[in-house]
């Protein structure tokens, strides 16, 4: 059932993205909030240069309500077929 999962989630993805816009366009990037977060292990290059500020898009309240509105509607469209499928014996 995952590979059905994912089928459909990635259809209601491509489907959003064709009527609105690819789901990370969707987000400026001035409502995000960034962290830092070190690229190099080598303690001996200064922190400023080892370190990038990174986009916390899982943190943005829109970015959430879009992924988790498609997540939901796949798991309803595979409740669904389930349910019609048992209706059916």
């Amino acid at each position: 059932m995952p590979t059905e999962f994912s089928k459909v989630l990635e259809s209601l993805v491509l489907k959003y993205e064709l009527e609105n816009d690819l789901i990370l366009n969707c987000i400026e990037d001035d409502d995000l909030e960034y962290y830092e977060s070190n690229c190099f292990g080598n303690l001996s290059i200064p922190n400023e240069v080892r370190s990038v500020r990174v986009p916390d898009i899982l943190r943005n309240e829109k970015f959430k309500a879009i992924v988790c509105s498609l997540l939901q509607d796949a798991h309803d469209t595979i409740k669904a077929q389930k349910m019609g499928k048992k209706s059916k014996f």
